[in-house]
């Protein structure tokens, strides 16, 4: 299952895709749970293996925004892998930042975008996403951002969801010079 920000195969391709699926359904059903700006999309249905009948069912959802900020946490809980939170951290200045997402029921996925609007994230505005990169099946994101407004994505990565715990947080660098041809040691 594919998603277009297009309504012409033609010029359907990587370019306009916003979003794609394999088995995010029940079973190997597909599903893809996103937000859209009005428009005229395209929706592009395919088999991997053998075809067969299907059933397509487009359905509207409410979209809730929480806020958080700069070094805090919060808690929440999304019923299935297709329920997606959507978060607002405003960065006051540039900053260091790990973005933490854990859960001890469920496999964690995490996105960052460059907008904070869900109804534009697109692969132009996804700064960066997770998996695993935390501890087990949690999700981390390290990154470095400039002053402004994001958008943070939080979902299950497949199956059912459940409680979690999403943190953000300003990461403290430190900076040591350095001359050439001279060693330098430290603790990591």
């Amino acid at each position: 299952l594919q998603l277009y920000d297009a309504d012409n195969p033609v010029i359907a391709d990587e370019t306009n895709l916003l979003s794609f699926d394999d088995d995010g359904g029940d079973g190997l059903n597909s599903r893809i749970s996103r937000p859209l700006s009005p428009g005229t999309y395209l929706i592009n249905v395919s088999t991997i293996n053998s075809g067969g009948g299907y059933e397509l069912l487009v359905t509207e959802q409410a979209l809730t925004l929480f806020t958080i900020t700069l070094d805090e946490s919060q808690t929440g809980s999304p019923p299935t892998s297709s329920t997606t939170h959507y978060y607002t951290p405003v960065l006051p200045a540039d900053a260091a930042v790990a973005i933490d997402l854990s859960s001890d029921e469920f496999d964690t996925f995490l996105q960052l975008f460059d907008t904070d609007d869900p109804g534009s994230t697109d692969a132009t505005s996804l700064l960066a996403f997770d998996d695993d990169g935390g501890e087990g099946t949690n999700s981390r994101i390290r990154v470095n951002l400039t002053q402004g407004t994001y958008l943070i994505a939080t979902s299950a990565f497949t199956g059912a969801g459940g409680s979690y715990n999403l943190a953000v947080f300003e990461e403290q660098v430190s900076l040591a010079s350095i001359a050439i041809g001279e060693p330098a040691s430290g603790v990591l």
